[in-house]
């Protein structure tokens, strides 16, 4: 009988000369140069950058050459979203006033739900989420909801899907109260377009231009992902809890619906090293089945709710594209 050994070989990004250079300089008091001894592994400056806007998920693997086992491995860790519902908790007893940014609204249709989502730069501020056996109620609905938190259209965004452009070209065409109001339309499944103009809010851990057209294979993954960077703790300010503000569960069953979506949600990557997520449904577009577990089956049902987060914070941090004449 045969006997195989594995040997499993991990290899640091320390192990590389230009970095031990620059430890070198550091030890003999001197400021690191940033000198590439060996051209085409990892420089001195190119790891201290990796280490300000890495994860500590893709650090461990992809610099420290570590296995990689932990909670850091869901999007949306259980003491993240504790301490973004104690912040919710600090701004009612603090009575902060909040003025919203934005809307999400992810129609439903059938046995869906329809949510609604209004969020501000302190976190969320209302979730709505109902059954629309009749769809035709959607749209003045969120005008509704428009009106009353003062939102401008330019700052609301619907899922391109499951009716929502249907529900955005009956407001825009001036179908509820004959008011033309220029909502937009967001595809999930889009591909990731760099806008040079930033979006009101800075995500303090983005990635330049150059790397944040890699960071994503589509649209759903860069929403999920930003959202997932806005709760990241920010440690205190004060006595304060700093960061993004999710109701508790304690707000109502909305909210309960909302954690069970996100807290199963995991990291991923594709072969390419960009942020993927699961696909939402068993078969594609295109009728191919996919293999892997999808998001339905991983929740148990659609996400609606945090759909329409991640569509109200994406309307709030990035501008709506500017239609120019003669473009389709």
């Amino acid at each position: 009988m045969t006997t195989h050994y594995r040997r499993v070989i991990q290899i640091s990004c320390e192990d590389s000369p230009n970095v031990r250079l620059a430890r070198m300089e550091m030890v003999a008091g001197r400021e690191p140069s940033g000198r590439t001894v060996v051209p085409g592994v990892i420089s001195w400056h190119t790891l201290q950058h990796h280490r300000q806007v890495w994860d500590v998920v893709r650090q461990t693997v992809g610099l420290d050459g570590q296995f990689y086992e932990g909670a850091q491995l869901l999007l949306f860790p259980p003491d993240w979203m504790n301490l973004a519902a104690e912040r919710h908790r600090q701004l009612q007893r603090d009575r902060v006033k909040r003025v919203a940014r934005a809307i999400g609204v992810d129609p439903g249709e059938g046995g869906a739900n329809t949510s609604f989502a209004v969020v501000d730069e302190l976190g969320i501020i209302d979730l709505v989420s109902l059954k629309t056996s009749d769809t035709s109620t959607i749209a003045p609905m969120l005008v509704s909801l428009m009106d009353r938190y003062q939102v401008p259209p330019e700052r609301v965004a619907l899922d391109r899907g499951g009716g929502g452009k249907q529900v955005a070209d009956h407001i825009r065409s001036g179908g509820v109260n004959n008011r033309r109001l220029q909502v937009r339309t967001v595809g999930f499944g889009d591909s990731v377009n760099i806008d040079p103009r930033r979006g009101m809010i800075q995500i303090e851990t983005r990635l330049d231009d150059k790397e944040d057209r890699y960071a994503y294979v589509n649209r759903r993954a860069e929403m999920y992902g930003e959202f997932s960077e806005l709760l990241k703790p920010q440690g205190e300010v004060g006595d304060q809890v700093a960061g993004f503000a999710v109701p508790g569960v304690e707000c109502g069953p909305v909210y309960v619906l909302l954690r069970k979506e996100l807290g199963p949600m995991d990291k991923l990557w594709d072969k390419e090293g960009r942020r993927r997520m699961r696909a939402k449904n068993r078969v594609g577009k295109e009728g191919e089945e996919r293999g892997e577990k999808t998001l339905v089956e991983l929740i148990g049902h659609s996400p609606d709710e945090a759909d329409a987060v991640v569509l109200a914070c994406h309307a709030m941090l990035h501008r709506a594209p500017v239609s120019r004449a003669g473009v389709a």
